[in-house]
Formats: structure tokens, sequence, C-alpha cells
């Protein structure tokens, strides 16, 4: 008798799993991962890689709304690719371990919720589908999978939009295995694009092909069920069969909602996740030290080996290259003692306090260690050297940050959430959004949420 196929048990899996059987304090981050991904739609909106893809997709007609443009519908489809951009375009939406979940689930949740009139305890389940989906893959294929140049969030993103579009779809335990199993098909991104346009479009694309591969399945399309652990199959192809552990997909089920178990954290900063233990250190020396930032001769920032491929650039050559340097994110906590979205906006990277900063700045490896957890992995240090000969020197544990730990209170999510619609919404209006989507969970329907959504236009 043949083996069960991989797909088949992850789906059985799923669907045991629902904000019924969930807790108050995990259906609150799931909530919470809602509004913080919307707030990063609107600010996202703006930018000119979401405008690029608006002259592309989103041609109408359509019955799902495209996230700052007014009242402008299009197909599910296409609303998933330009919401999907604007989401993750800032990079300040949460993230896990290599990976940014929520962007990967929420924009195209929105789309097809929009168009089947789906209550909140269906759209919260979707999340919870797709949201286990990616953290049991990345168990699966991390940390070869990362290192060996695949972007996780598009890769893994792709099963979970296929996840959440099943649930949302009502599709039996068949259905949701063959949608996986068509996704492992579509799954793509890799690292080399970060730091430009590309990497937002992943996340467009991923949710789109999720969305694609639900509804080929709707429409009667097959597939290999055996297309993760397959010789030829996803595991294989893109990892080697002896770089991965499938038995982690399913190992230790139930154990809450993967959100809760973690890590799981909502940004408190708009920049790589990796640049943010340098950040946190350079607080530190600021609180503790009284600093002439003048008198700085060298600076030396020690983080985990994984951070360091992608976030190595020493003079960021744009705005949006410079989310992705560890120096730059390092020199603006020294000299600013904050980090925010203006930061990264325009020509902030070209300052000359910056510039001079940036001069000074070398990034080393920790050594080597056998773990590899969220203490090791976010734990980081920084020396100052000053004029005198004099060193200053901060480190600080491992921290993913607000989330699974140490969730952000509800005024700390509204200050992120306000600041990111305030070019797009009136205060009073964002007030009364994020209201309701914090009443999520009981929502009839999205038709409130909606309405409020179509007052903002940044097109």
């Amino acid at each position: 008798m043949s083996p069960i196929p991989l797909s088949v048990q992850l789906a059985e899996k799923l669907s045991t799993i629902s904000i019924a059987t969930a807790s108050r304090e995990e259906v609150s981050l799931v909530v919470q991962a809602f509004v913080d991904t919307i707030g990063c739609i609107l600010i996202g909106r703006q930018y000119p890689s979401v405008r690029t893809v608006s002259k592309i997709f989103g041609q109408p007609p359509g019955k799902s709304l495209i996230i700052g443009a007014g009242s402008q519908r299009t197909t599910d489809l296409d609303a998933t690719v330009i919401n999907g951009v604007a989401s993750h375009v800032v990079d300040y939406d949460d993230m896990v371990d290599g990976s940014h979940p929520s962007v990967t689930l929420v924009p195209v949740i929105l789309a097809l919720a929009e168009e089947l009139d789906s209550p909140g305890e269906d759209i919260l389940n979707a999340y919870i589908a797709g949201f286990e989906t990616h953290q049991r893959l990345l168990r699966v294929l991390f940390p070869h999978h990362y290192n060996n140049g695949w972007h996780p969030t598009a890769t893994m993103g792709t099963f979970a939009a296929a996840s959440a579009c099943a649930s949302l779809l009502k599709f039996d335990i068949t259905q949701t295995a063959t949608t996986l199993s068509v996704a492992a098909s579509m799954a793509s991104g890799i690292k080399a694009n970060i730091g430009t346009m590309v990497k937002s479009y992943h996340v467009g694309q991923c949710g789109r092909n999720g969305l694609l591969a639900a509804t080929l399945v709707k429409n009667g399309f097959d597939a290999n069920l055996t297309a993760l652990e397959h010789p030829a199959g996803f595991f294989h192809a893109y990892d080697g069969l002896d770089n991965v552990d499938p038995t982690r997909l399913l190992s230790d089920w139930p154990r809450g909602l993967a959100i809760a178990r973690g890590p799981w954290s909502l940004k408190p900063y708009p920049c790589c996740g990796s640049t943010h233990t340098a950040i946190r250190v350079a607080f530190k020396l600021r609180k503790e030290h009284n600093l002439d930032l003048s008198r700085i001769q060298s600076i030396l920032v020690t983080v985990h080996e994984d951070r360091i491929p992608h976030t190595n650039r020493p003079f960021p050559k744009s705005a949006l290259d410079s989310k992705f340097s560890i120096q730059y994110s390092t020199a603006r906590a020294l000299a600013s003692g904050n980090v925010r979205l203006a930061h990264f906006e325009g020509t902030a990277y070209l300052e000359d306090t910056i510039q001079q900063l940036l001069g000074k700045i070398t990034v080393q490896a920790r050594p080597q260690s056998k773990n590899r957890d969220i203490s090791e992995i976010c734990a980081g240090s920084i020396l100052l050297t000053m004029d005198d000969g004099k060193e200053l020197f901060a480190e600080l544990p491992g921290f993913l940050g607000p989330g699974s730990t140490a969730p952000f209170t509800e005024a700390e999510l509204w200050e992120k959430f306000s600041d990111c619609t305030r070019l797009g919404l009136d205060e009073k209006v964002s007030r009364l959004l994020f209201d309701e989507l914090l009443k999520l969970p009981q929502q009839r329907s999205l038709k409130d949420i909606l309405l409020l959504l179509e007052q903002a236009n940044l097109a």
C-alpha cells in the first residue's frame, strides 16, 4: 500500500484548526496581523513599483477592491497582485525567521473574500490555514532553502496563499491537497532581487499564483498529490532531499496556532528585519552614553552570518536600497535615535552625517554556533572606538520583535497603523477603520471595512 501523500496529510491536519479551537490570545494575534498588513498596503500604495504594476494589472471589470485607489475594483487575481506589491514595498510588514507571512495572505484573502462575501470567521480561518502552511514548510526547508538563494516569502507564500484560498472556497481534503500540488509548480522568487522592485512583486506574484492554483482546482484541474516529496518534486528540485527534513511538516501537531508558537513579530522599523538587531543595539548605545558622533573613529557591527549577505550594502544607492543596508540602519539609529518611514524616503540616505558614519562602519559575523534559534540569530553587538581610543560596547540577546512573545498593545498598534494611513485617510476615518478591523472575528462581511477603505485614494 502506498504511503499517503504529504499534501493529503497536510490538508487533513489543516482541516482541524480554526478560530473556533483557538484561544482568545491567538485570535488577537491574527487580528493584529490583519490590521498591520492593511496599514502597510495603504502606505505602500504611493510607491512607483505599485503604480507600475497597476498599469499592467487592475483593469475593470471586477469585484475586488484595489486598496488606495478609491472605489476602483478589478478581478480577484489582479487585485491580489496590486495589493500584494503595496503590502511589501515599504518592508514594514510582519516577519518570522527569514520570511514575511501576512503579506502573502491578507491581500489574496481580501480579494477572494470580497468576491465570495465571506464573513470574518471564514476570513480568519483562511489566514490560520495559510500561516500554518507557511510555517510548516519553513520547518522542512530552513535554513538550506534560504541560504541556497530562494526568497522564502515568495516560495512558501505561494503555498500559504493556496491554502488560504482553499479554506475560503470550502475545499475538501482532496481539493486542498490538489491545490497545494498545483502550487508546487508555481513557487518562485530569488534573493538576488532583494533591494529592487522585484522583491515586493514576489509577494503579489505568490498571492496571485496561490489563488490561481485554487481557481484551477475549483474548475477541475488535477495534479500529482506527491508533488512535494516526489523524487522530481518540490523538495528535491528546490533544495535536494538530503538538505530537507519532510518529517517536520507534520510533527508536533497540534501545539496551538503557528502565529502564537512563534517566532512571529510585527515590525517596529520600516526596513529589512535583518537590520533590526543593529538598530536596537545602536539605541542601547545612545541611551547609555552621551554620544558625540563627530568623535567616533570606527563602528564594528557584529551579527549572525545569515543577516549579512543581503544587507551588506556599505553605501546604499537609493532610498529602496537603504532599507536593506545594515550600515545605513546602524548609522541612522545612532544619528537620529529613531528609525521612521521618512528615513527611507527621498534622499535621506545621502545626509552628510549619515554618509560620514557609513564610512566608519565594518560588519562582521558572530562566531558560528550549532544553535539556530532566535536567541542566536537575532543577537548582536556594536563596538564604537572613539578618537581618544576609548571603546564603547553594547550587546543584546536575540529578540525578533513585538509579536508572539510580547505583542503590541492596542495603543502601539494604532500608533503604527495611523502613521501608515496618514497619507491616504483622514485620522477620524483611519480610526474607524482600525476599530472595524479589530472586530473582524464578529464581522458578517467585509462591507463596512471596504466602505472605509474606499475613502483612500493615493492612485
